[in-house]
Parts: C-alpha cells; structure tokens; sequence
C-alpha cells in the first residue's frame, strides 16, 4: 500500500544520508560505492542498568574504609576487659594456650593455627600464662558450666585482642569486598554497618574463642576471590594465590567448617573453567586450569602439613591429650622429647591426628546428641534466631528482689532487626535472581564473570546454603554461633539486594535498616558485654528482643535464677 510504499523509501533516504555521513567523515569521495565495503559493525547493546561497577576507588571510598575501620576498632576493643573471667568456651581454648605454654601434649578436634595465633600474640601483648589465667575445668557440671567463674579474674584482654582484631578485620574486609565485587559504596557501607552493630559479631569479637579467626579467614577468602573477578587473567596469579593461603589457614582453624568454603571456592572456578573450555580445549586454557587448581590447593596442603609439625614440636612432653593417641604415636612424641631419633615419621602423625579428629567428631553423636546441652539449637532454628546462649553471672537463689540491680551476664544472640532483614532477603534471593536472569537470558559466562548483580546473587545465595545446609546432618549438638559463616554471606546477599533497589528506594531502606539496627544493637548492649547493672524487669525487655524464648515468660530460662521464696 501507498504508507508502507512511503515508509520504505523514508528509510531509503536515511540509510542513504547515514552513508553519506560516514563517507564524509572517512574522507571518501561522493561517488563512493556502498557495496564495496563491508556491512558496518553493529552498534553495541548497552550493558543492562543492574551491572555492578568496576570496583574503583576514589577519595570517597578511601574516606569509608577509614570510617568503617574506625568503628570496628573501637567496637571491638573497648571495655575488653570486661567480663573479667572466662565465660563459656573461653575455658576451653586458655587450656589450650597454656598447654603450649607449658609444653604438653593435648588433644583438640580442630587444627592448630587459631591457638597457635591465641599463643603467639597473647604471649607478645603480656599473656603470662598458667600463673595469668589457670582456665579451671568446670567438667560436665551444667549449670557451672554456663557460668563465669567469678573466684578467678584474669586479665583477658591479650587474648581477646585476637578475636577483637580479626572483629575489627571483617568490618573493612566486607566493605572492600563489596566494592570489589561492584556494588555501590552506599552498600558496602551498609554492609560494613551490619557486621559492626550485629550482636553475634560483636560478641563473638569479645572473647577468645576460634570462631571469628576462622571467619576473618573465610572473609579473606571472599575478598580474594571478588579481587580476582576484577583482574585481567595476567594479573589474577596473586590473588589465586592469596586466595589459597587463606583458605589453608581456614583449614588449619576450624575442622570441618572449611569444606562448605572449598566448595563454594571450587565451583566459581569450575563455572569460570567451563566457560573457557566452551571455545575449546586449548593449550592455554589447560595450563589456566591446571595453575588455579595448584594456587588453590597446594598452598593450603603444604600449610596443613607444615602447622601440624610445629604444632608437635610445641608439644614435647606428655599431657592431657596422650590418652587419645595410639601407644605408637605417645612413644615418637617420648622420643623427641628426649631427643633420640624418631622411627615413626611426623607425615604418619598428623595422619593419626587427622584420623582421630574425623572419629572424634563422629563419636560426639554419641557423647553430646542433640538436646544434651541446655542452649543447644537446630539449624532450621537460627535463621530465624531461635535460640541463642546466656553466660549467667548470677547463681540460682542470688536474685532476692526484681527491682534490685544486677549484672546478669552476657547473652550471646544476634540483633532482631539486621537478622530478620537479612533472613527476608535470603528468601527472596532466589526468586530475584532467577527472574532477572531469565529475563537477560543469563548463562554460564555472564555467572562466571558476575555480569549482573543477579548473578553475584546466585553465588551469595549458594555460599549461604553450603554453610547452613550441613548442619541439617549434623548428629549431635550445635549452637547459633555455628550460623556465623552463613550469616556473612546473608550479610552480603542483603546489601546486594539493597543496591538493586531504584535510589528513590534505596537510600531511605538503608538509612532505616541502619538507623533500626544501632537502635536494637544499643538497647541490648548491656546483655552483649556482662558489663552493665539493671533490674529484672529491664533485663527481661532486652531479652525479648534477643531470643523467642522470652517472648513467654513461662519458657523463659530466665525463671529458674529467681528465688520466689
């Protein structure tokens, strides 16, 4: 018809003055012949809106990280010292410091290197073993057993300063994180906000237990690996390698809890890897494959090995762990102890202890099954906080009056505000990222280069599952603060989340979320550091807000401490 007629040659003209354009521009001549060149390069599609940045830095960056620094020094270190006798599990590892101390052997089902940090730089800031702190062994009594032992003081700041600084470390390590991983610097400060007034963080930062070593490890891990997803291949060597040492000293920190960061680590190269050999195998992409996998893992086996050897030559004399040791391995420690030659090589005792870690944890089904501890939770519980750990200061009967204050102790639990919200954005991860990347037809290339923040949801939401979902296993007694590997990567599915959001949204949620969170983080303050005196009825307030128990007075725990007499 005539109007498709007249469209067809409108558009005739435009290519034609199009042509001439280029023409001009080229310096070509006027009767220049379109058919004797190539069609022109298609024009580039833009990168969709959600792309994460190129994680550069300018003066405001530089400006947050000194700020976020700030903040989780002075969280973590201030009042230290308070309280100022072991409480919980702090028992437990200051007999493993004073067992290097004195030189005997004992027996840990984890691997050394968080002790041996507890060690070296307890000792350098003042740590006088034995004669500081005996760590008295409350044994198997259950109420003594969650109870600070107020008839030895101790100066505990030289080894809480360990799990402070490593505190102190993850506040920066997951702002950096998040900038390198491309999200705004609205959102990594939020992040970074979360970490430092999130109760679990900030009381597993007060006291020295392998906890927050192990997880300033795993945020190196993420760290590494988000720098490594911004370098050209020439430039990742150092990061791979980075990347390796970490998760070696992850694997000489905490046993077990590695292997759901090994896996997370393993499939974001395995997906990267696959895309490569998508253009075919090639010399170069073996060589590329073969170089990440030794990066990756030998570091980390050849620190296995080498922190196991010192952690033996540390330990010359027999002690409390030979019971758990075969006759042959108590008579090669004897032998070096003594100096004479060892038969029974080093290579076979680290093996014998790697193999008695492996049963000993299986023999704690047995030993500790689920509900065999008073604050002991499932995993299905903590994403919704179920049930948290209180460390009394009070005994039974010591509570005469509800209106007379007291410190009642510290309550380890996390804060409702930042909890739930990182809780509500796990949930809806899944259904976000699937349905931004069906609508850009995402596949495996733009999953292993994180083209879109929905892809780097994908592998938030998956180093969420791989730590939580073990646990689902686990046959015998588990405790909230077993949540904190997950928690980080829930931490960091929020504020990806968070930056997706339009910027008439985004700033006002995360000004409220912050706003809410110190909110609730100083309300229950008291209750995170055992350091502050108040009455039942205001203890009980601050314990609603940490633990569903409370909710009902009648399944409080609180019940049993007051003498209704």
């Amino acid at each position: 018809d005539q109007d498709s007629a007249r469209r067809i040659q409108a558009l005739q003209r435009m290519a034609e003055l199009r042509q001439r354009h280029v023409s001009a521009q080229n310096g070509q001549s006027k009767d220049y012949d379109p058919g004797s060149e190539p069609d022109p390069e298609p024009e580039p599609v833009p990168e969709p809106r959600s792309r994460p940045g190129d994680g550069s830095w300018g003066g405001v960056e530089w400006l947050g990280l000194g700020v976020v620094s700030a903040m989780g020094l002075f969280s973590r270190f201030y009042n230290l010292a308070q309280p100022n006798a072991a409480v919980y599990d702090e028992t437990h590892l200051g007999r493993f410091v004073n067992g290097y101390w004195k030189g005997e052997y004992f027996f840990d089902v984890h691997p050394p290197l968080a002790k041996m940090l507890f060690y070296w730089i307890g000792t350098a800031l003042g740590y006088g073993g034995p004669s500081g702190c005996s760590y008295s062994d409350p044994g198997s009594d259950q109420a003594k057993l969650m109870m600070t032992d107020r008839s030895e003081t101790c100066d505990m700041v030289p080894l809480r300063s360990v799990s402070a600084g490593c505190g102190a470390l993850v506040v920066v390590l997951v702002y950096s994180s998040c900038k390198h991983l491309g999200l705004s610097t609205s959102a990594a400060f939020c992040a970074s906000l979360m970490v430092t007034f999130e109760n679990l963080f900030f009381v597993m930062s007060r006291i020295h237990m392998n906890d927050m070593v192990y997880l300033c490890f795993l945020a190196a891990v993420v760290h590494c690996t988000a720098k490594v997803q911004r370098l050209p291949v020439g430039s990742r060597i150092c990061w791979l390698t980075l990347s390796g040492l970490f998760l070696g000293a992850a694997l000489t920190s905490r046993y077990m809890l590695v292997l759901p960061l090994v896996g997370w680590v393993g499939l974001q190269n395995l997906v990267y890897m696959l895309t490569r050999l998508g253009s075919g195998v090639t010399r170069a992409v073996l060589t590329e494959g073969i170089l990440r996998a030794a990066l990756l893992l030998l570091p980390s086996a050849a620190m296995y090995w080498l922190l196991y050897w010192l952690h033996l030559q540390m330990l010359p004399n027999p002690g409390s762990g030979s019971g758990y040791m075969t006759p042959e391995f108590n008579q090669a420690m004897a032998a070096r102890s003594a100096a004479h030659p060892v038969s029974m090589g080093t290579l076979d005792q680290i093996w014998e202890l790697t193999a008695r870690s492996r049963r000993y944890h299986l023999e704690m089904a047995v030993v500790f099954p689920p509900g065999s501890h008073a604050f002991d939770s499932r995993w299905s519980s903590w994403p919704l906080m179920g049930k948290g750990i209180y460390w009394s200061m009070v005994d039974n009967g010591d509570v005469q009056s509800l209106e007379q204050p007291y410190r009642w102790g510290v309550f380890l639990s996390g804060n409702i505000a930042i909890w739930w919200t990182c809780t509500a954005a796990v949930a809806l991860c899944p259904f976000v990222a699937g349905a931004a990347m069906w609508k850009a037809r995402s596949g495996l290339e733009r999953l292993a280069t994180i083209h879109t923040r929905a892809e780097l949801l994908v592998w938030c939401f998956l180093g969420y599952c791989l730590h939580l979902l073990p646990f689902a296993v686990l046959e015998r007694q588990a405790f909230l603060h077993y949540y904190l590997p997950a928690y980080y990567f829930a931490i960091l599915t929020t504020a990806t989340l968070l930056d997706m959001l339009p910027p008439s949204l985004k700033f006002g949620t995360m000004l409220v979320l912050t706003a809410v969170g110190i909110g609730v983080w100083w309300h229950v303050l008291p209750f995170s550091t055992g350091s502050t005196t108040f009455n039942y009825h205001e203890f009980l307030s601050r314990a609603k807000l940490m633990t569903g128990e409370c909710w009902y007075l009648d399944r409080c725990w609180l019940t049993p401490m007051l003498n209704h007499d």
